[in-house]
């Protein structure tokens, strides 16, 4: 299975617009270095300067990439062969190529150290190809998606993933998302694609690990408010229970519940994470994005056959789960502070 209908941008023009985009930047580059070095003392810790070398690294890579979507599609007979298992074989590996470049550069422009908050059983887990795997992921901060895929890559895994549609308007993840097992959730109509979710799940083999994101979207505290607003407009008795939630969002249990009723016998990973600034607004890049700072993952994993039967039964025991990602948070957040 292919991915969803992307976000309606012609592809041809989301790839002009991108290599315009690109040509316009590195042209620039040397006026916007002085204008960033200019900017940096009033920012701290040189971020202007980091994000400009990340921009211009990301635009980059992002054309190198679409021209080997190119270069795949003339290799898999001019389309014909996408579809193949040795075609997916290339793109999780340009997938990889991409992705990896990113997260080197990335945490060596802006100094972070990524690692794991439990003695290495997390990473254990999610590398163990012997069995397929759901991941249930924390959703807050600066690309927690692309540093997710990527360490599911880099442990041997062929992530499924569903996204927000909105992602595929980048020419990279459009192009890709259409030829790997990708859902695109939209803005609206979420319900729609509650069927493909468990499809996507149904057709997992070993190795597989399909990446959902509780959450719907990425945290802020207007969205928090919303959410929370919502869920006791439903159902009071879980909006009770979801009400003392501080960093994270309530789960949208639909398409949750579509991937672990619709999933083979497996593990069931929680991935939480913190450390990722908790950027709202883009003016805020400026000042929460990661610098000189520590990226923990934290991990805990269930066996599937263990969970609850369903319904609402298993939209509780998510609520518990994500109240005890809420709790982790506070404690790395603590933990991170008192270092410093």
């Amino acid at each position: 299975m292919t991915g969803r209908k992307a976000a309606k941008l012609p592809r041809g023009v989301a790839v002009i617009i991108l290599f315009v985009a690109t040509g316009l930047v590195l042209v620039l580059s040397p006026g916007l270095a002085v204008l960033a070095a200019a900017a940096s003392p009033l920012c701290g810790r040189r971020r202007p300067i980091r994000i400009l070398v990340l921009a211009i690294h990301y635009l980059v890579h992002d054309c190198l990439t679409v021209l080997a979507c190119a270069g795949l599609w003339l290799y898999h007979g001019c389309g014909r062969r996408l579809h193949t298992d040795a075609a997916r074989r290339h793109h999780y590996r340009l997938a990889w190529w991409f992705l990896d470049r990113l997260y080197r550069r990335a945490t060596a422009v802006l100094e972070v150290d990524v690692a794991y908050d439990d003695s290495g059983d997390g990473e254990a887990v999610l590398g163990d190809v012997t069995r397929p795997v759901v991941v249930l992921a924390r959703h807050g901060g600066v690309a927690d998606s692309f540093l997710i895929v990527r360490e599911l890559l880099r442990l041997g895994r062929q992530p499924r993933i569903v996204m927000d549609e909105r992602l595929s308007l980048d020419p990279v993840i459009g192009v890709l998302g259409r030829r790997l097992p990708v859902v695109f959730v939209p803005a609206h109509g979420r319900h729609r694609v509650v069927a493909e979710i468990s499809r996507l799940a149904a057709g997992m083999a070993d190795g597989d690990a399909l990446l959902i994101f509780p959450e719907g979207g990425n945290f802020t505290r207007r969205r928090r408010q919303r959410r929370i607003a919502s869920v006791h407009r439903r159902d009071s008795r879980r909006g009770r229970r979801v009400e003392r939630l501080r960093n994270v969002l309530p789960v949208r249990p639909a398409g949750t519940l579509a991937a672990l009723e619709g999933a083979p016998a497996g593990q069931v990973v929680i991935l939480g994470h913190q450390g990722m600034g908790r950027i709202e607004r883009p003016v805020e890049i400026f000042r929460d994005l990661p610098v000189e700072a520590r990226i923990s993952l934290r991990v805990w994993a269930y066996e599937s056959e263990d969970l609850p039967p369903g319904g609402d039964q298993l939209v509780s025991w998510l609520d518990e789960r994500w109240a005890e990602v809420d709790r982790w948070i506070d404690s790395a957040r603590s933990r991170s502070s008192s270092a410093a």
